[in-house]
């Protein structure tokens, strides 16, 4: 199967599980409610608690979101062997698989920065500001670099520009190796075997490292173009919710199945 087809059965998969891709949007949906109570001004001193409780629900529910794809993505996933220690459990792993690849995304964007000169930059931005007799916090960011020399323009916009790449170009590799490191979690069962850089490089590398790359690409932009969608929509109360809701059901299906047909191609 090549890299096309692995996408293209993918994107279908939502479509085809049509009945586990309801359950999970109404799910979601579950848990966007429960965010729009949170921000509510009405919940006054309790805020840290329900915050908490949100936490702990959205895990659960990731859980069985999780479990309800492993369905229909594995076959020989049975879904009636899911308990609440089950479902709470596998949302727990896979948040915490999620934070140590973006921290990765994170550190990395900053240690790399230093060398495109973006904090000399910004140093060298605040530094002619000196002069100014207004405060920084009023200023808009077409007022700040109107202060700027056209070398000290370029040099910023330089570095941030390439800061900007750099930081999609990490992203794009380390959610591929967060969702390899899920796959693998399911395979073995061990956290840490799913996080073995070493490992998951290997397996690429048995894959091939163009068809990994074109895959990724083609997964990373149709990913991208479905995440800013569900963003936009967020600001939208209920329908936004509904679509956004949509949205990351449809993500978790195409995400799953994807790196899982390309895992086992």
């Amino acid at each position: 199967m090549n890299t096309f087809e692995i996408v293209k059965k993918a994107f279908i998969l939502p479509f085809r599980a049509y009945k586990g891709f309801i359950l999970v949007t109404a799910l979601f949906f579950m848990t966007e409610m429960i965010k729009e109570i949170i921000n509510s001004e009405y919940i006054g001193d309790l805020s840290l608690f329900i915050f908490i409780a949100y936490e702990i629900i959205s895990i659960i529910i990731l859980g069985v979101c999780i479990a309800i794809s492993y369905h229909y993505v594995y076959d020989s996933f049975d879904i009636r062997e899911v308990s609440l220690k089950t479902t709470a459990k596998a949302g727990f792993k896979d948040t915490m698989i999620e934070s140590y690849y973006y921290l990765l995304v994170i550190i990395g964007t900053i240690l790399i920065s230093y060398g495109t000169g973006l904090y000399h930059n910004i140093f060298t931005l605040f530094s002619n500001l000196n002069y100014v007799e207004y405060k920084v916090e009023t200023l808009t960011l077409p007022e700040l670099i109107k202060y700027l020399s056209p070398d000290a323009y370029h040099h910023l916009a330089f570095s941030v520009v390439a800061t900007l790449a750099i930081f999609i170009i990490l992203f794009a590799i380390c959610f591929s190796y967060c969702s390899f490191a899920k796959i693998r979690l399911t395979e073995t069962g061990d956290i840490k075997e799913s996080v073995n850089f070493i490992k998951i490089t290997k397996i690429i590398k048995m894959k091939g490292v163009r068809k990994y790359l074109y895959f990724v690409i083609l997964t990373f932009v149709l990913f991208a173009t479905v995440f800013i969608l569900m963003k936009t929509l967020e600001s939208y109360f209920i329908i936004g919710s509904i679509i956004s809701s949509m949205m990351e059901a449809f993500s978790l299906f195409f995400i799953l199945d994807s790196f899982s047909l390309f895992y086992y191609s």
